[in-house]
């Protein structure tokens, strides 16, 4: 899979991935390979400082709803994932469609099984 163009991140080698607004914070509409993908790919490219990744479920949004300075931290991040059923069903309710369910408890322990070090684990 080709690696996803987000905020930040060299032009080179990337790819654009639609975002899904929700509640005012921007949502990588990716697939989980797609995901392990990026992720990696910010892990093994020479190092040109931190990114931020967040997940979040349906409770990070209601904060996020009520507290600009909080959903501001969100919607500036290097990738939002959305985790969990409820996050899910609020797109479905805007009427968009997310490609996949990046719970991070399946997300970490595939994206450290993917990089391929030993014993690396969630």
């Amino acid at each position: 899979m080709s690696l996803a163009k987000f905020a930040g991140a060299p032009a080179d080698g990337f790819r654009q991935i639609e975002r899904v607004p929700l509640f005012g914070v921007p949502l990588i509409n990716a697939t989980r390979a797609e995901a392990i993908d990026v992720l990696l790919g910010w892990v093994r490219a020479p190092a040109s400082g931190s990114r931020s990744v967040y997940l979040v479920n349906a409770h990070t949004l209601n904060l996020a709803c009520a507290d600009a300075a909080f959903r501001a931290v969100l919607a500036g991040a290097d990738a939002v994932f959305g985790d969990g059923s409820g996050v899910r069903l609020a797109a479905r309710l805007q009427g968009r469609r997310l490609r996949d369910n990046l719970v991070g408890t399946d997300l970490v322990p595939e994206l450290f099984a993917a990089s391929g070090v030993a014993g690396a684990r969630g």
